[in-house]
């Protein structure tokens, strides 16, 4: 019976510190069980506790993913690298692609923009290089960065 009431006791420990960090900004499950692992609590009582968690609607890995997905498009990152980015969090492939915008346009506008702030004073064909890996390190795949090209020749 003591045995019973000390794992009660833990998990409330468990629960109200997986509350401290949800309130401070949002994580997935994979993050919260890794900082609460760190913490020394066993895996299967921090399984029970994120379950709790996730039923009542404090801890959503697709509320995360939508979140992130719009900053890291707002800081000017591709759908490469941005999926990379949240498989590193652990959030599942169905939800990323679900989250991910699947029309070109809002990637092609994207790009441009970035060509604008980064490359704006340069035109030279010497400097196309140098635009396609910086745009393939931002995460834009070799198709879009070409659609990218071809539409602002058009545009010129």
């Amino acid at each position: 019976m003591n045995d019973n009431a000390s794992l009660i006791e833990v998990d409330k420990n468990i629960h109200q510190m997986a509350l401290n960090h949800l309130a401070r900004r949002e994580y997935t499950r994979f993050m919260l069980k890794e900082k609460l692992r760190q913490k020394g609590f066993l895996l299967q009582s921090v399984e029970i506790v994120l379950d709790i968690l996730s039923q009542q609607g404090f801890l959503s890995d697709k509320r995360f993913c939508e979140a992130f997905i719009a900053r890291r498009i707002r800081q000017g990152y591709g759908p490469i690298r941005i999926a990379i980015e949240c498989q590193k969090y652990g959030i599942s492939e169905a939800i990323i692609s679900a989250q991910l915008p699947q029309d070109e346009e809002i990637w092609l506008t994207l790009i441009n923009k970035i060509r604008q702030k980064k490359f704006s004073s340069c035109k030279q064909s010497q400097e196309k290089p140098r635009q396609i890996r910086y745009l393939l390190y931002r995460g834009f795949s070799l198709s879009q960065i070409k659609e990218s090209q071809k539409v602002n020749l058009i545009k010129d």
